[in-house]
């Protein structure tokens, strides 16, 4: 249901969804655990929240460093957050 709403950019209810699937995936479930923090981590990020950003992808990150790009937008969230505020 995230993914429906991501694509109807409804990114707020895109992010309750993915963190009610988050919260509710049974252990033993790794791939969708991975898919989901990817998700939540990419959705933050796209919101300037890379704190929250940073800390799903690392946890992602902790689970499986190469998933996706995620060691990469880690780098780049990373250097967006030690930026200088304008």
């Amino acid at each position: 249901l995230g993914k429906c709403f991501i694509q109807k950019k409804n990114f707020a209810l895109a992010r309750r969804n993915f963190q009610d699937a988050l919260d509710s995936l049974p252990p033993g479930e790794e791939e969708l655990r991975k898919d989901v923090l990817y998700e939540l981590a990419v959705l933050a990020a796209q919101e300037k929240d890379y704190e929250t950003a940073i800390r799903l992808g690392t946890e992602l990150g902790n689970l499986d460093y190469f998933y996706r790009d995620i060691g990469k937008l880690l780098e780049q969230w990373q250097a967006e957050a030690s930026r200088p505020k304008r």
